[in-house]
């Protein structure tokens, strides 16, 4: 079932179509952010900091590009594209999308502050090599990230061809960050129980970036949970 041929066609179409497009547009952008930002965290896990910070730039790039879109997107629906009962939701959902953009810049920006916290990893894994599921299991969080991501974009574009597909794609999104949650939980179980191997700095910089990592997740979910109720009304 297509959402337009429901609610938007009816209301002119060219206008409403090229809004969608920047939403999409929004939506890609912020998957190639994310992704960067995976290519980052794991250059940044390899103790390689020049492409870490390649790559964190190219994230920062991106973060940029897709508030372009985003701020394009809210004009257009202040121009009057979609009926005005789903204005508030789209407005919802690309705010949602971007925020995932601003989590992964925020995360990667944080990392480069105090690069040495992964060479601190490197260290306490030649004391006991247990300690490798943190390091590892940031890079492998990060990639977490980038699924629900691609599947939040997949979500967004199947909205214009197939609403039933959308919505069982915003339903993946919620069994991925489970899976983030998961991994969340044990990275964190492993600093905790080995946490005299690091300074109590490095301790929290960890803990807050499996935080931010998991966020990137939440956001995407969150992003699907306006698609599902977006869809839900169109049912009634």
């Amino acid at each position: 079932m297509k959402i337009f041929e429901i609610s938007l066609l009816p209301i002119g179409g060219s206008r409403e179509k090229e809004t969608f497009q920047m939403l999409t547009d929004l939506s890609q952008t912020v998957l190639r952010c994310v992704e960067k930002f995976e290519e980052s965290v794991r250059a940044y896990s390899e103790l390689d900091f020049e492409r870490g910070e390649r790559f964190a730039r190219e994230v920062d790039e991106l973060e940029s590009e897709a508030d372009v879109y985003g701020y394009k997107f809210e004009a257009k629906l202040g121009e009057g594209a979609f009926l005005p009962t789903f204005r508030g939701d789209l407005s919802k959902l690309a705010e949602s999308i971007d925020d995932t953009a601003d989590m992964a810049e925020e995360s990667i920006r944080e990392i480069g502050w105090r690069k040495k916290v992964f060479t601190e990893m490197m260290e306490a894994e030649d004391k006991n090599g247990e300690v490798k599921i943190i390091r590892k299991g940031l890079a492998d969080l990060a990639g977490l990230a980038v699924k629900s991501v691609q599947i939040q974009d997949e979500a967004i574009s199947l909205l214009r061809e197939d609403m039933e597909k959308s919505a069982e794609m915003a339903e993946e999104i919620h069994r991925r960050e489970r899976n983030s949650d998961e991994k969340e939980d044990e990275i964190v179980k492993i600093l905790y129980a080995k946490e005299e191997l690091f300074d109590p700095v490095s301790v929290m910089q960890i803990r807050r970036m499996v935080d931010n990592f998991g966020a990137i997740s939440d956001s995407a979910e969150a992003s699907g949970d306006i698609i599902s109720a977006m869809i839900s009304a169109l049912r009634v």
